[in-house]
């Protein structure tokens, strides 16, 4: 494995004896300029992710993003700026929904659309990293007899297989028809080592998959009774040990997100109850779907259903959920489900119109959120906002950044070598995987500065967090 990418900065360190703890604020150093539509009104931004490089892209109905012509799908650096390296091509038919990368660096956009760059492309397209549309991979999503589909989820796992969730039904192994779930290989061809145990009836609008290789499947799913989750062993087969997740008010839609917590996981959408327990649009669940009864939902137990559409869980159990949240369509959970007092003031979206469609916790804390809103924390950003992790220092400068953390070699082999500034009382380092999982834990040494072993670890990107007495600091690293 090897990466060439330099080693990027995802929070800055001022003085300590100047600089005050922050409540959750807006990050002013990340503004994306308004991004309109066709018709010169403020775009709405469906889909976001992070690459592991701290690059973002971006999925929306604008056709100008930062004064430049882009067509529905941009990539932004980690200030906000565009990539201009990265140029995507038209997408025709209907709106980008979900977005994935995988290793090599390949964009999976999935959606509405049924043609990429004047190909057809049916809810379905890879582009290469500088955007080109991939054409040796166009999974068949669509029999002879059924409708155009709808693929509302996409993830890429870890062996490079693809897994798409939506409202279809595809072409499957040997002839076969796929309803709503479909893995495919690297190269676009269904796998006949999955078969998922998944009803033709409903559609499935979000995937998760657990540490564990096992594949949460969240929808409006019509078997022998209405489900909302149920789970799926690697090659498919419905998990024995997992109590699937009934629903009895439900929404349909694009709405439903989940979560992995460290217990089991979280799920936000457009509901009032799971089985016969009251829980109003979020709930968490063990990890054999049991529900969790020590959290219960703030919002409103009446229909229509709030409409969440994004969910985050914190390492400190603390929720986050986007979506049409009354007069606020962001907000913050503590680990019983009430209403966090951090996020009541700064995280406040709009007015006039509000909605959040995606949430993505960046590995130092702070919060990317897109949506269609014209003002987040009283202030104007247009659809896409970053809030600074609470206790996040204030930034002062790079150069003041780089000398509270030196890391070096980056990517690293055997040892990391760390130089921390002592005076701002460094107590802890973590070193987090790309799944936010600790893999390394241990008090700073009094003289903060330092090697830690490496060769231990699986090649990768990781996260080295280091907190000090008034706040955290992060960096990515790169092992080899």
């Amino acid at each position: 494995m090897s990466f060439s990418t330099p080693l990027l900065l995802v929070l800055a360190l001022a003085s300590a004896a100047h600089c005050p703890l922050l409540a959750q604020s807006l990050d002013p150093a990340f503004e994306p300029t308004v991004a309109f539509t066709a018709s010169q009104q403020p775009a709405t931004m469906r889909a976001l992710v992070e690459q592991p490089d701290g690059r973002l892209l971006v999925a929306g109905d604008f056709t100008m993003f930062n004064n430049r012509a882009v067509a529905g799908l941009v990539r932004l650096w980690p200030n906000g700026q565009v990539d201009t390296t990265f140029v995507a091509p038209a997408f025709a038919g209907g709106q980008i929904l979900a977005l994935a990368t995988d290793a090599q660096g390949r964009v999976l956009a999935v959606g509405e659309f049924t043609a990429v760059d004047g190909q057809a492309r049916m809810g379905v397209a890879r582009l290469s990293s500088s955007g080109a549309l991939d054409a040796t991979f166009n999974p068949n999503m669509r029999t002879p007899t059924s409708l155009t589909p709808q693929v509302r989820a996409v993830l890429v796992q870890p062996d490079g297989n693809i897994v798409l969730g939506g409202y279809f039904v595809a072409a499957g192994p040997n002839g076969s028809a796929v309803p709503n779930v479909l893995r495919v290989l690297p190269n676009g061809q269904p796998d006949a080592s999955f078969v998922p145990a998944v009803p033709y009836s409903g559609s499935v609008n979000a995937l998760l998959l657990q540490p564990s290789g096992k594949l949460l499947v969240a929808g409006n799913m019509y078997g022998t009774s209405l489900e909302m989750v149920r789970r799926l062993l690697p090659n498919g087969g419905l998990d024995p040990a997992f109590t699937t997740v009934p629903a009895n008010q439900t929404v349909a839609g694009r709405g439903l997100s989940m979560a992995n917590t460290a217990n089991g996981f979280v799920l936000a959408g457009a509901f009032i109850s799971v089985g016969n327990q009251t829980r109003a649009s979020v709930a968490r669940f063990f990890n054999d779907g049991t529900l969790d009864p020590a959290f219960t939902s703030p919002l409103p137990n009446v229909m229509p259903a709030t409409q969440l559409n994004a969910v985050v869980a914190l390492p400190t159990g603390k929720v986050i959920i986007g979506g049409a949240v009354g007069a606020f369509a962001l907000r913050g959970l503590l680990p019983d489900g009430s209403p966090d007092p951090d996020y009541l003031d700064p995280a406040q979206v709009g007015p006039p119109f509000s909605a959040v469609y995606a949430l993505v916790a960046q590995p130092n804390g702070n919060l990317l959120v897109a949506g269609a809103f014209p003002r987040i924390a009283g202030q104007r950003r247009y659809g896409l906002a970053r809030l600074l992790a609470p206790g996040a220092l204030a930034r002062r400068s790079a150069a003041a950044a780089d000398d509270a953390l030196v890391v070096y070699p980056n990517p690293a082999h055997d040892q990391l070598h760390l130089q921390l500034a002592a005076t701002a009382r460094p107590r802890r380092l973590v070193l987090l995987d790309v799944l936010g999982r600790p893999v390394l834990t241990q008090p700073v040494p009094p003289t903060a500065e330092f090697s830690l072993a490496t060769e231990a670890l699986r090649p990768g990107v990781y996260v080295l967090r280091v907190e000090y007495a008034t706040g955290t600091l992060s960096r990515r690293v790169v092992v080899q």
